[in-house]
């Protein structure tokens, strides 16, 4: 009798399991978008490794968010800013690419924000423009962030639009370190 027991109460805690991971998935999210073009320049960006003196525009976000965009010839990216803190996307959108393809997001038209039913922002994804250095060929790749830590972090990097939102919409703070495949 012991040995049912176990066994039932097992398969109820895998139920329950299965049940509350289902419910999690099934969560609903929608997108907002701001542009990335026709940005306010930002007289100096002050970020915990250095300072940028110029080429840092400030861009309007949603839910709390501004998004930075820094022109560091021949690289750009982006900085986050949630309430007075800065979070610069430098590490993870140079580190995604092979050196020599330098990522470039100036080009980018707008950003991404991947919203939860409350309206909170959960994910930000944007496109990166850079060049093959082994091709010389153009290309660009979507990059996904997880905006539910402390900190912004990369979820992965995507070809097309609902590839990249289902990184977000399924990271649920899970977050792994990603390159661009050639």
């Amino acid at each position: 009798m012991t040995r049912v027991f176990r066994r039932s109460q097992f398969t109820a805690s895998a139920l329950l399991a299965l049940l509350a991971a289902t419910a999690a998935r099934a969560e609903t999210f929608e997108s907002d978008y701001t542009s990335l073009q026709d940005c306010a320049p930002a007289p100096h960006l002050k970020l915990p490794s250095r300072t940028i003196e110029q080429g840092a525009f400030r861009c309007d976000g949603v839910a709390g968010y501004s998004v930075y965009v820094v022109d560091d010839d021949p690289r750009s990216f982006l900085v986050v800013e949630r309430g007075d803190k800065l979070y610069s996307l430098e590490k993870p959108m140079v580190g995604a690419f092979a050196p020599g393809d330098f990522p470039n997001v100036v080009g980018a038209k707008k950003a991404e924000w991947r919203l939860d039913a409350s309206g909170k922002a959960v994910g930000l994804i944007v496109r990166v423009s850079y060049l093959r250095k082994e091709s010389g060929g153009a290309a660009s790749a979507l990059m996904a962030f997880d905006l539910r830590g402390a900190a912004p972090a990369l979820i992965g990097v995507a070809g097309a639009n609902e590839e990249a939102r289902l990184l977000v919409d399924n990271a649920a703070g899970s977050v792994g370190a990603a390159r661009i495949k050639r």
